[in-house]
């Protein structure tokens, strides 16, 4: 049986970014990289979510320890973005 990952569709379906998401640099400069690597004709909406589904798709198949833990720590960052502005 052939194991399917859950965002081969949405990567497929979508054009490339670039993020140049790198473990190494500060948090701020990790988080500007991110949201400068979407499209500037997309809402702020769209693009954080976008950066947090890539973010969360990252730490879901990286095998190293610190990049997990640092995709997953910017993805709830601009998780919790995206619901406070939903309030």
């Amino acid at each position: 049986m052939v194991k399917k990952n859950w965002f081969k569709k949405a990567v497929k379906e979508k054009p490339p970014y670039k993020m140049d998401w790198k473990k190494t640099p500060s948090i701020k400069t990790r988080r500007t990289k991110a949201i400068a690597s979407r499209p500037k004709n997309w809402s702020l909406h769209k693009r954080r979510l976008s950066v947090a589904r890539a973010l969360q798709a990252l730490a879901n198949v990286t095998k190293d320890k610190t990049t997990k833990a640092r995709a997953k720590r910017d993805a709830k960052y601009f998780y919790s973005l995206i619901k406070k502005k939903k309030r």
